[in-house]
């Protein structure tokens, strides 16, 4: 009979070479990811309500501010609120009121950030000749390849 005194072996090569490879390949995916991770585009963006301190303008002041917490300068191109991250329809702060210079297009460096505003019964007025019943808003900051960042959800008025 053939066969009966055959026996299969199934030559795997040397263990550590294969090894080596897996290694090797795993330390190009993390050296890839590394430095994708330092060309990404951050930005913080945080709203807050802002009152002239010491000033005869008792102006209130919806502040928005956008901070560059990557490690590549960021070219913002506009900031302003909108009443849902969604929606097409949002309220950028194009001029400068009160204590706000709104200067925009702006090149923010890492660590850098600026400060923009509108006066929030502005804002308000806004939100309600364009039937926007909601009391909350979210601020937000466009850079120059179009992406949007937000702030956390914030009470814009109270009644």
């Amino acid at each position: 009979m053939i066969g009966k005194d055959m026996n299969i072996v199934i030559n795997l090569g040397n263990v550590w070479e294969a090894l080596s490879a897996i290694g090797t390949v795993g330390a190009v995916i993390v050296s890839l990811y590394l430095t994708r991770r330092d060309t990404v585009n951050k930005v913080k963006v945080s709203t807050s309500v802002a009152l002239p301190v010491g000033s005869l303008d008792k102006t209130i002041y919806t502040n928005v501010t956008v901070t560059n917490t990557g490690r590549q300068e960021v070219i913002i191109t506009q900031v302003g609120v909108t009443h849902s991250k969604f929606s097409k329809g949002k309220f950028a702060f194009v001029t400068s009121t009160g204590i706000f210079q709104n200067k925009l297009p702006i090149n923010l460096k890492s660590g850098e950030f600026d400060n923009f505003g509108c006066v929030e019964e502005n804002l308000k007025k806004l939100f309600l000749a364009n039937r926007l019943s909601r009391k909350k808003a979210y601020g937000y900051a466009i850079d120059s390849l179009g992406k949007i960042y937000f702030s956390k959800k914030f009470t814009l008025f109270a009644e």
